[in-house]
């Protein structure tokens, strides 16, 4: 009995079908993801920028300077620093500190700086300048020791993001959203918003979208930033497009 040869020809066949299939499938899954991540790439994008235009508006130049004071009476608690304000910028609230980190009010009296120190001063004091700060101008007593010779131990200044601004920020949104979005350079038909983490956990920022439908986008990066009584801090900056 002869015995059937079977063809092997229509197993090749279903082979190369098989394969094209699978082929078909897979430019179908690019294809259709294509857009997606075109989309993803692009909002990053935004994204990116945004964080960065963020922060950049948020900063404010501080100027840090040590001043140290010998000879000072003990039983004095307040002192007037002659002429100081000579070598101080005007511009910007300044906010005023002991060695131990405390703010001390100050009042201005002409060039001179009017100073509570407290009993038994230790002779150094650490001057903030910069817009971005809330002022420690405030109440002080009289009859206080003026002092003519003072030494600058160190003059540095930096860049900050500072709780002021960021809250400025948060204002200029508010008001004048159209303005802030042609400026942080927002393609038409996106629209943003961002917040801040302070160091204590409390958030302020602009309302979040609540609607389902939408695709957000949304991105965070670790900031320094300066609270309003000069306290270098680490926040969270958020934001977010759709």
């Amino acid at each position: 009995m002869k015995k059937r040869i079977k063809s092997k020809k229509g197993s090749h066949i279903g082979i190369v079908l098989s394969f094209a299939i699978f082929v078909v499938f897979l430019i179908f899954i690019v294809s259709s993801l294509n857009p997606m991540i075109k989309t993803q790439r692009s909002k990053q994008n935004v994204l990116d920028r945004l964080k960065v235009n963020v922060g950049d508006f948020s900063i404010e130049e501080m100027t840090t300077f040590v001043i140290e004071i010998n000879g000072i009476d003990p039983n004095k608690d307040c002192i007037k620093v002659q002429n100081i304000l000579d070598d101080i910028p005007s511009e910007g609230n300044l906010t005023i500190k002991d060695d131990s980190d405390k703010v001390r009010n100050y009042s201005i009296e002409e060039q001179a700086l009017v100073i509570e120190v407290g009993y038994l001063f230790s002779g150094f004091l650490k001057i903030y300048s910069s817009e971005g700060l809330d002022s420690s101008i405030g109440s002080v007593g009289g009859g206080c020791e003026p002092i003519t010779q003072y030494d600058f131990s160190s003059i540095r200044t930096k860049e900050y993001i500072t709780q002021n601004s960021v809250e400025e920020l948060l204002s200029n949104y508010n008001n004048d959203y159209e303005i802030l979005k042609n400026e942080f350079e927002i393609p038409e038909g996106t629209e943003f918003g961002f917040s801040f983490v302070y160091n204590n956990g409390t958030e302020v920022g602009t309302e979040y979208p609540s609607s389902e439908s939408m695709n957000i986008y949304l991105d965070s990066a670790y900031m320094q930033y300066v609270d309003s009584n000069a306290n270098l801090n680490m926040g969270l900056l958020k934001v977010w497009v759709w």
